[in-house]
C-alpha cells in the first residue's frame, strides 16, 4: 500500500540514504572526449548526483552513462549527439558481488552481460519531442487498439494525485512498444479531472512529464533484472510544490524498489533532501572539466549554484566550540546541513535551558532546540516538556574531546592533512602540553599560525572522519530530538 504522509516519506529518504544497491557505479574512465578530454571520475556506489552550472557537461556525461548501460527494454535508444558517438569511456561497476566494465566504443561483449538496464528520464528533451511525435502521428487511436489499455487502480490514481497536486478521477493509459525507432517503449494517456476529458496531446508540458515518470516507474518494475535510473533536470517545466514531490517519489521509488539513481539537477528544491554523500560537483577550469566529491567539504554545490538552503530553525548552543563541532557534524550528515539551521551562542548550559525555555512553543513549521555538550548528558537538565533538546557526541565538553584527540593522533597524519611541516605540529603539541583544555587550542594555533575557529574547526572535522558510528548516532538522535517520529 502507498502511504504517502509525511511521516512515511521521511521514512523513504532515510531508507534512500542509507540502502545497498545491488548496482553500484565505481569509476568512469574518459579515454577521449571533446568536453572531458582524457579524466578519469570516481564514482559513488548505488546513488549519484552530479551539480554544475549550465555548459559544464552534465548531460554529456548522464547520456555516457545511459549508453554504456543500455539494454533491449530500456525506454530510449541510445543517444547519438557527434559528442557521444565519438567518444571513448570505459565505466566499471558492481552488481552485487560481481565487478564488470563496459566500453563505450566496442560493441559489449553479449557473454559478459549482467544483467543491468539502464532508464532515461530527461523532460527537457523528452517531452517537446513527444509532443512535436504526437502532433505529427494520425493512427495512435489504432495503436492503442493493437496494444490495449490499462485503468490506473486506487492506488496508481492516489499516486499521480499526490504527484501532480491534482484530483483526477480516472486514468487510462496505453504501453505502446516497438513501433518507433526512437522509442522503444512510450506510454499514452487519457484523463478525466472534474468534468473535463483529455489525452497526452492535450496536456501541458509539466503535467506530461509527471505522468511520463509516475508511467516509467511501473514500467520498471515489469522489467526484470537489475535497473539504473538516470534523471536529467527533471525540474524542467514544474513548479516548487511539484518538484518536492517528484523528488519524494525518486526517492520512495529507489528506497523500495532498489533502483540505482544517477541525477543531475539544479533545483533546491529536489537537492534540499539529497544526501551529499552521494553529489559531485563539476567544475570547468583551464585544464578542463573536473569532478569533485561535495561530502568532503572542499567544494560546495549551493553556492556554486547560488542555491539557498531550506532553514529549519534555530539551534542554541553553550558556546563557539559547541557551535564549531555541530557544524562539522552536520556538514558529514546524511540527514542534515550546516545550512538549515541558524547557531545561537547562548554562553552555558543553563542558558541553553533558559533559550530553550523562552521559545519551547515554537512557531509552527520552525524549530527551536538547544544542544549540549556531552558532558551534561548525566546531569539532570530541566528542560521544559516540549522543549527540543539533544546532545553532542562523547562525555566531555567539545574542546576537551578535541584536546584528547589531537594529542593522540599521529603528528604525521595531522601535518599531512593541514599541509604544514611535521615538525611545526610537534612543535605546537610540545608548547600546548599541560595547559587546560579552554586554552589549548588557542596555543597550537598560534604555533601553527591559525587562528582559534580554524584550527578547531579542522580538528572536528578530522574527528568526525574518524568516528563514523558517532556521527551516524549523533544524526538519528537530531532527527528524533527535532521531529520525533518522522525521522
Amino acid at each position: 500500500m502507498i502511504v504517502l504522509k509525511e511521516a512515511k516519506i521521511d521514512d523513504h529518504w532515510k531508507n534512500f540514504a542509507r540502502r545497498n544497491y545491488t548496482v553500484k557505479l565505481n569509476q568512469l574512465r574518459i579515454l577521449d572526449h571533446e568536453v572531458f578530454e582524457k579524466r578519469n571520475f570516481d564514482l559513488l556506489g548505488g546513488v549519484n548526483i552530479f551539480v554544475g552550472r549550465n555548459g559544464v557537461g552534465k548531460s554529456n556525461l548522464m547520456r555516457l552513462l545511459y549508453n554504456c548501460l543500455i539494454a533491449e527494454e530500456s525506454n530510449r535508444i541510445a543517444f547519438s549527439t557527434p559528442l557521444i558517438s565519438k567518444a571513448k569511456i570505459e565505466l566499471d561497476f558492481q552488481v552485487e558481488a560481481h565487478t564488470a566494465t563496459r566500453k563505450l566504443h566496442v560493441v559489449p561483449d553479449e557473454t559478459m552481460d549482467v544483467g543491468i538496464t539502464s532508464f532515461m528520464f530527461d523532460p527537457c528533451t523528452l517531452i517537446p519531442l513527444f509532443q512535436q511525435m504526437l502532433s505529427e502521428q494520425s493512427n495512435f487511436f489504432e495503436l492503442i487498439e493493437q496494444h490495449g489499455q490499462s485503468t490506473a487502480n486506487d492506488e496508481e490514481l492516489k499516486l499521480i494525485n499526490y504527484l501532480t497536486g491534482n484530483e483526477y478521477s480516472n486514468i487510462v493509459f496505453t504501453t505502446i512498444e516497438g513501433e518507433f525507432d526512437h522509442y522503444p517503449a512510450f506510454p499514452y494517456f487519457s484523463v478525466q479531472l472534474g468534468d473535463i476529458k483529455y489525452e497526452s496531446s492535450s496536456m501541458g508540458m509539466g503535467e506530461l512529464s509527471l505522468f511520463y515518470f509516475w508511467w516509467l516507474v511501473s514500467y520498471m518494475e515489469r522489467v526484470d533484472g537489475h535497473k539504473i535510473l538516470l534523471v536529467e533536470e527533471p525540474e524542467s517545466f514544474l513548479p516548487p510544490a511539484s518538484q518536492t514531490r517528484l523528488a519524494n517519489l525518486i526517492a520512495m521509488t529507489c528506497a523500495t524498489q532498489g533502483f540505482s539513481l544517477v541525477l543531475s539537477t539544479h533545483s533546491e528544491h529536489i537537492l534540499s533532501r539529497m544526501p551529499s554523500t552521494a553529489m559531485h560537483l563539476l567544475l570547468r577550469s583551464e585544464n578542463g572539466v573536473s569532478i569533485y566529491p561535495v561530502s568532503n567539504g572542499d567544494v560546495s554545490h549551493i553556492e556554486n549554484l547560488g542555491l539557498v538552503v531550506p532553514k529549519l530553525g534555530m539551534l542554541f548552543l553553550e558556546d563557539v566550540c559547541g557551535i564549531i563541532f555541530v557544524k562539522s557534524l552536520f556538514n558529514k550528515s546524511k540527514e542534515f546541513s550546516v545550512g538549515n539551521f541558524y547557531y545561537h551562542n547562548s554562553g552555558s548550559e543553563s542558558e541553553v535551558t533558559t533559550d530553550i525555555k523562552r521559545l519551547a512553543p515554537a512557531q509552527k513549521g520552525w524549530l527551536f532546540a538547544g544542544v549540549y555538550d556531552g558532558d551534561c548528558r548525566t546531569k539532570k537538565i530541566p528542560v521544559p516538556k516540549g522543549g527540543k533538546h539533544l546532545f553532542l557526541p562523547g562525555d566531555k565538553p567539545p574542546d576537551e574531546l578535541m584536546m584528547i584527540y589531537f594529542k593522540r593522533k599521529s603528528s604525521l597524519e595531522i601535518s599531512r592533512l593541514l599541509m604544514r611541516p611535521e615538525t611545526l605540529v610537534v612543535q605546537a603539541k610540545a608548547t600546548a602540553a599541560g595547559s587546560d583544555f579552554h586554552d589549548y587550542f588557542h596555543l597550537v594555533g598560534g604555533v601553527l599560525g591559525m587562528d582559534f575557529n580554524r584550527v578547531f574547526s579542522f580538528v572536528c572535522d578530522v574527528w568526525v572522519d574518524d568516528n563514523s558510528a558517532a556521527l551516524e548516532a549523533f544524526s538519528k538522535e537530531a532527527g528524533e530530538a527535532f521531529f520525533g517520529s518522522r525521522r
